[in-house]
C-alpha cells in the first residue's frame, strides 16, 4: 500500500478491498477516492462519500400529568 497524502494512519484496507476508518470525527466528512493497482498494472477506482453525524445525547421522558383516565 502506498499512502495519499491524506493519510493518517486511521485507514486500514483489507485484502477483500474493503475500506475500514477508525476514530472518524466530522472532520472527516467528504468524499474518498481508493485507488488500487492490480499485478497486471491496470488500476480500479471506487468513490464514495462519508457523512459524519454529531453525537446523539441520551433521550429523557418525562411525565407531565401524574393521573391517569382509563
Amino acid at each position: 500500500m502506498y499512502p495519499g497524502p491524506e493519510y493518517s494512519g486511521r485507514e486500514t484496507i483489507h485484502p477483500n478491498g474493503s475500506l475500514l476508518l477508525q476514530k472518524v470525527t466530522l472532520k472527516d466528512t467528504g468524499y474518498y477516492t481508493l485507488l488500487g493497482i492490480k499485478r497486471n498494472f491496470q488500476g480500479d477506482k471506487g468513490t464514495g462519500q462519508l457523512r459524519v453525524y454529531q453525537p446523539v445525547g441520551k433521550p429523557s421522558i418525562q411525565a407531565r400529568n401524574s393521573s391517569h383516565r382509563a
